[in-house]
């Protein structure tokens, strides 16, 4: 399980001057810290790189918009093996021509039926 941990940094919390010359106080930060394995850390790097952006970015980026949002920027799902299996055998069928005198879309308002 991903461990996460926050750390206050003080260092962070200074002034700064606004463009128009007046002095506002810098959003606090704080360090985030969670375990991943390094094979998922590599290729999120990766992917993160080719869209412009480094992890960090892409991390702060899915925070703002999951507190925008006021949910997962994402539709979370549970597929179970069977789920996994049907989808499969439906790709499969629509990859190859027909065999049975009907359509990939026909097994699939057949199977809806049952």
């Amino acid at each position: 399980m991903p461990q996460a941990r926050a750390v206050f940094m003080p260092e962070n919390n200074k002034k700064k001057s606004s463009a128009d010359g007046k002095t506002v106080a810098a959003k606090r930060k704080t360090r985030l810290q969670v375990m991943v394995s390094q094979e998922d850390k590599d290729r999120a790097d990766a992917l993160f790189q080719s869209l412009g952006m480094d992890t960090g970015t892409a991390i702060n980026t899915f925070i703002k918009q999951s507190i925008r949002e006021r949910r997962m920027p994402f539709q979370l799902t549970l597929v179970g093996e069977e789920e996994r299996e049907f989808e499969e055998a439906i790709r499969i069928a629509e990859a190859e021509p027909t065999l049975h005198g009907g359509s990939a879309q026909d097994m699939k308002n057949l199977t809806a039926e049952l």
